[in-house]
């Protein structure tokens, strides 16, 4: 059985990211996860990009697509519509989880400081 096998779908499933981005801090870090499974972590960090080397092009051209289209897919798959609607022109992988995170990270700590100020209400009864 080869490692590609035992990665199946199951393995690498990201739950879909809340239309409110409620659950914003789990689903990154899951998605990461995935993504790094999978030896792709680059595209979501900015660190793998576009071949401009006219030698190597095709082949590497056609790995960094292939990598690129894998990781869009990720993330385009655990998105509401909503989302998907504010991210499907962007151009790349990169710029599509930066989006993501410039809407939700401001958010997730909006939504900590509320959940903890219920629960000291709570506590304070």
């Amino acid at each position: 059985m080869s490692f590609e096998t035992k990665l199946g779908d199951e393995f690498l499933k990201v739950p879909k990211l809340a239309a409110e981005g409620t659950n914003w801090v789990t689903y990154k870090d899951r998605l990461l996860w995935s993504v790094e499974a999978r030896g792709l972590g680059g595209h979501l960090d900015g660190s793998e990009t576009e071949p401009e080397d006219p030698k190597s092009l095709d082949a590497e051209m056609k790995a960094w697509r292939m990598g690129e289209a894998v990781v869009k897919q990720q993330i385009a798959g655990t998105l509401p519509d909503t989302l998907f609607m504010q991210i499907k022109r962007l151009k790349s992988a990169y710029e599509i989880f930066r989006h993501l995170a410039k809407l939700f990270e401001q958010r997730s700590r909006v939504v900590a400081v509320e959940i903890l100020r219920k629960m000291q209400n709570l506590r304070c009864r």
